[in-house]
């Protein structure tokens, strides 16, 4: 009868700690979740932070001045994430009507009705706006945003798109 009860014994014994080793895993799991879900709001708040930055262009009526920021606001940010692509960005925008500018030698150069890509601001096409008396002339534009591009991981904008308006149809 004395060694059934010290087996009873034994046997509880391997049970409380069987329940006590359950536990803390338990309580593990249960805060690497709790911390794995915090991280995921955050990175969710500074993906929205990011996007509402750059959602404030997303509008119609723009003057070429706001594409002029947020073409600067793109230049910084791809300085920012140089080696890291997936955070890269860029602007297009498309002109309906070319602007002439006098070149460093004093020659007429022609900036078409077309579409623009900008990601840097090394672009040459932007230096040529930038460095000349188009960029006045640019500022000037109306533009409507009517496109912006998500990354599919990040959920970062990486892309949007603004077309000229005609200024006889405002």
């Amino acid at each position: 009868m004395e060694n059934a009860s010290k087996a009873l014994l034994m046997a509880g014994g391997i049970l409380i700690a069987i329940l006590v080793i359950g536990l803390v895993v338990y309580m593990f799991n249960t805060s690497s979740n709790l911390k794995k879900e915090s991280e995921d709001t955050k990175l969710i708040e500074q993906i929205e932070a990011f996007n509402k930055e750059y959602e404030a262009y997303n509008r119609k009526l723009m003057r070429g001045t706001d594409i002029v920021s947020i073409i600067n606001k793109v230049n910084s940010n791809n300085e920012k994430y140089e080696d890291e692509p997936e955070y890269q960005m860029s602007i297009k925008f498309k002109l309906i009507e070319s602007i002439e500018y006098e070149d460093t030698h004093g020659n007429t150069q022609i900036i078409g009705s077309n579409t623009y890509t900008i990601a840097s601001k090394d672009d040459l096409i932007w230096k040529n706006i930038r460095q000349t008396n188009a960029f006045t002339e640019f500022k000037r534009r109306v533009f409507d945003c009517t496109n912006t591009v998500h990354h599919k991981i990040t959920g970062r904008i990486i892309s949007m798109e603004f077309v000229e308006r005609d200024v006889g149809n405002i």
